[in-house]
């Protein structure tokens, strides 16, 4: 089966649906092409029915990794759990 990407990006989206918003705010300087400028690193926070956490990141700036700090004090350290998107050759 071909899974195509508005799946994985609605698979990445469905821990939100109906949880409560959490302000987030993160300083992460800004991404700038020609006239526009936006945030390096947006960021949706919520807590599902169940209490838990969830957190989405997203990098905009592809010249520059976003920054590697703790989101909290209560932040374990190591790698986040979670499911990264495998890094892909693409060839033609």
């Amino acid at each position: 089966m071909l899974l195509t990407p508005t799946y994985h990006v609605f698979r990445m989206y469905v821990p939100f649906q109906d949880a409560t918003l959490v302000p987030v705010r993160l300083e992460a300087g800004f991404y700038t092409h020609r006239d526009v400028a936006l945030p390096r690193v947006d960021a949706i926070a919520a807590k599902d029915s169940t209490g838990k956490l969830w957190l989405a990141v997203t990098n905009l700036d592809a010249n520059r990794r976003p920054p590697s700090r703790p989101l909290s004090p209560a932040s374990p350290p190591g790698r986040p759990p979670g499911r990264r998107s495998p890094r892909r050759r693409w060839t033609a």
